[in-house]
């Protein structure tokens, strides 16, 4: 089978357990806004028309199958930045010239090991993703997937191809550093399958509401494991249009690397029923179609360049 129909989010069975949760929240603020609910009222507040048959949805589709067919004629090079070449070759660097502590004996170090790297990867997703809202290039691409004002499960796939390759290969140098760090700390040379194999949490995290994050659907985790956790909230928030929302609540799984670094933002019932998504409050997408959403960017970049080369030659003229 397919990996887009057995790990990917938008794999059935994870849709699946995604609507179970959107249930709850349809009933809780259903009942919180004084509206009734049925089961027909559940559909329609599940996939309302008004988003799915929207050209922002179809935009979404576009750049997931041109993002598909990029990654796919990349692949080859890409390989050659994967996380498990990079984990790899430092791991077999280090064992080179130490003897690994072996810290993986024990009935614990196994599960300890398999936190270790959740966190890890977690941690590289973090700065992968902030870094793409922090560098002004960067996030000419990254703005594509920020910038429809409906989103469906189908726009974590809506990138920019070189915004998908630049994250990823950012995300896999650090991940793959540390991860082999931490190979050789617990296991020195191993099994790369058996690493995989023991990301639980992870797991656990893509059957828990994660296909929300990209929707309309507004689920919390309580103030207490919205300190911990990063819930669909939280990330509805990360695509807020509004200027004093910009640049919060970058991590995907963990809330504690934006906790740490002073980028979370907790949901609130004010956000909530104040929330706006896209770029722009008050203006269009300006990533109306395929066309525009990936030729976009490099004009903007250009812009840029134009502006910072007239701003340096004329402070070069002024001194």
């Amino acid at each position: 089978m397919s990996p887009i129909f057995s790990t990917s989010r938008i794999f059935i069975g994870f849709i699946f357990t995604s609507s179970l949760f959107a249930v709850f929240s349809y009933i809780y603020y259903s009942r919180k806004d004084n509206k009734d609910t049925s089961i027909k009222g559940f559909f329609c507040f599940l996939v309302p028309k008004s988003i799915y048959l929207s050209n922002s949805s179809l935009v979404d589709l576009k750049l997931f199958l041109a993002y598909r067919i990029t990654s796919g004629l990349l692949s080859p090079i890409l390989g050659l930045m994967s996380i498990t070449a990079f984990s790899l070759m430092f791991s077999g660097l280090l064992a080179k010239y130490w003897v690994s502590p072996g810290w993986a004996s024990g009935p614990y170090g196994p599960y300890i090991f398999a936190l270790l790297y959740l966190l890890i990867a977690d941690f590289a997703y973090y700065v992968a993703h902030a870094l793409s809202h922090k560098n002004p290039f960067l996030w000419q691409f990254h703005a594509v997937h920020h910038s429809p004002k409906f989103m469906t499960p189908l726009t974590l796939y809506r990138l920019h191809p070189l915004d998908g390759i630049t994250f990823k290969s950012v995300k896999n140098v650090i991940e793959g550093f540390l991860l082999g760090g931490l190979i050789f700390l617990f296991m020195g040379k191993i099994d790369i399958y058996r690493i995989f194999g023991m990301n639980f949490i992870y797991f656990v995290f893509t059957i828990a509401a994660s296909n929300l994050r990209h929707s309309h659907i507004w689920i919390s985790w309580g103030r207490v494991l919205n300190h911990i956790f990063i819930s669909p909230a939280h990330h509805q928030i990360h695509h807020s249009a509004r200027m004093k929302h910009w640049g919060k609540n970058h991590g995907q799984v963990f809330a504690i690397w934006d906790w740490m670094f002073g980028t979370l933002l907790l949901p609130s019932e004010e956000i909530r029923k104040n929330l706006v998504m896209g770029l722009f409050v008050n203006k269009p997408d300006p990533h109306t179609g395929l066309r525009a959403a990936t030729a976009y960017p490099f004009q903007m970049i250009g812009k840029m360049l134009r502006q910072r080369y007239k701003t340096f030659k004329s402070g070069s003229a002024a001194s």
